[in-house]
């Protein structure tokens, strides 16, 4: 530290006491404005996850809002603490037991099971083969009473 920074050190500490501090700011607590409480209970019923690291995240809200939120969801009983420290899961989530992902699973099984069964019919079954037609001048056909129009 040279001599210029530690009589700016001086100055800074001698004027800390004179300036006036908002007794707001240290004594009240951030509140939750209304509309992320609301997107914070339902991405916590969505996606089973009302930790306040994911809620902050999410929300794009400080880490002391995205706090205030989780308080709100855990009073109003809308997440409960999980099994494990830290975590936190939704009383009543949207997709209970995974359900979405199980559906999907049986839909992709049949999807499988019919694109088996119709190779099946397609290879027991016989197609008749086409003829190709020849492609004769506007004059030959219009001579042969045999050509359809």
């Amino acid at each position: 530290m040279n001599r210029r920074e530690f009589t700016r050190s001086l100055v800074a500490a001698a004027t800390l006491p004179a300036l006036p501090v908002s007794a707001a700011t240290s004594a009240q607590s951030v509140a939750a404005r209304p509309i992320d409480i609301m997107w914070g209970e339902a991405i916590a019923r969505a996606q089973n996850n009302g930790t306040v690291s994911h809620l902050a995240k999410t929300l794009k809200v400080p880490t002391a809002v995205a706090e205030a939120v989780q308080k709100d969801l855990l009073s109003r009983n809308i997440i409960q603490m999980g099994v494990s420290p830290g975590s936190v899961e939704a009383v009543k989530p949207v997709f209970a037991n995974n359900s979405f992902t199980q559906t999907a699973k049986k839909v992709g099984e049949r999807l499988v099971d019919l694109e088996e069964k119709l190779e099946t019919v397609l290879e027991d079954r016989s197609v008749p083969e086409i003829q190709p037609m020849s492609h004769g001048s506007a004059e030959e056909s219009s001579d042969d009473p045999k050509v359809d129009c």
